[in-house]
């Protein structure tokens, strides 16, 4: 507001030397005041588009660190599937990761003793997303997601092909992930915990190599007590071993 009074008073002045340059010249027919003129009509001009232009600026404009917002499409679990795509192609598609970590399980069956791989973290106004691959490979393993219900941007939770399409914050452990059931485990943290089910739909060739790990944010002693219980998150794996939780702050925080 400020800025646009000093311009107005700007434009007067200029306004008014540039009436008695005119009436200077009118009167004497000299080049001084000719010169002025030309000068005044010149400065005045561009004191009335840059007049117009402060005018037309939003508040928004000055505000900075404002962060452009990123969505996933709800489809996104379907689209993007562990094992048919590489991080060379999520950086493309998505950009930048906003994290990288190094982590390892145990295999007391291997000679190798410690599977180490990466996790790249991405995070959306929808939905937080880990992807894993192994050190030296940009194969995607797995990728795990997140999505509280979002009514504008909902993401769909992958389910078997017997089961219809139902979004984060709706969907639940159904009936049939039960009897598909692989392993149940549950963790206990300082600040959190949570119970996951893994399910493999092998009567299904599309995904009969893939394991499903539902997680909810919540202690649970049996599968059977899942039942009908809102799932907060899935992981969909190629490898059974591989399949990263993501951390409740990481929840409660998106």
């Amino acid at each position: 507001m400020k800025n646009l009074l000093k311009s107005s008073l700007t434009i007067i002045s200029e306004c008014i030397i540039l009436i008695l340059a005119v009436l200077w010249y009118y009167n004497s027919k000299e080049i001084e005041p000719l010169i002025v003129i030309i000068i005044s009509t010149v400065a005045l001009l561009s004191s009335i588009i840059s007049y117009f232009s402060k005018a037309a600026e939003s508040p928004a404009d000055h505000i900075v660190g404002k962060s452009t917002e990123k969505i996933l499409h709800q489809n996104f679990l379907y689209n993007y599937v562990p094992g048919s795509i590489t991080m060379n192609k999520i950086i493309e598609d998505l950009g930048q990761p906003v994290g990288k970590t190094i982590k390892y399980v145990e295999r007391k069956w291997s000679e190798e003793k410690e599977f180490n791989y990466n996790i790249y973290k991405y995070k959306f106004s929808n939905a937080v997303v880990l992807f894993t691959t192994e050190l030296n490979d940009e194969n995607v393993i797995s990728i795990s997601l997140i999505s509280k219900i979002d009514k504008s941007h909902p993401i769909k939770c992958r389910y078997s092909f017997a089961e219809d399409d139902i979004i984060f914050g709706e969907a639940v452990i159904s009936k049939n992930i039960i009897e598909n059931t692989e392993k149940f485990q549950k963790e206990n943290y300082i600040n959190w915990n949570y119970s996951a089910i893994t399910a493999r739909y092998a009567d299904y060739r599309p995904i009969k190599n893939l394991s499903f790990t539902y997680f909810i944010y919540n202690h649970y002693e049996d599968k059977s007590e899942m039942l009908n219980k809102e799932i907060d998150g899935i992981c969909i794996s190629t490898m059974n071993d591989i399949k990263p939780i993501i951390h409740f702050d990481d929840y409660m925080f998106n």
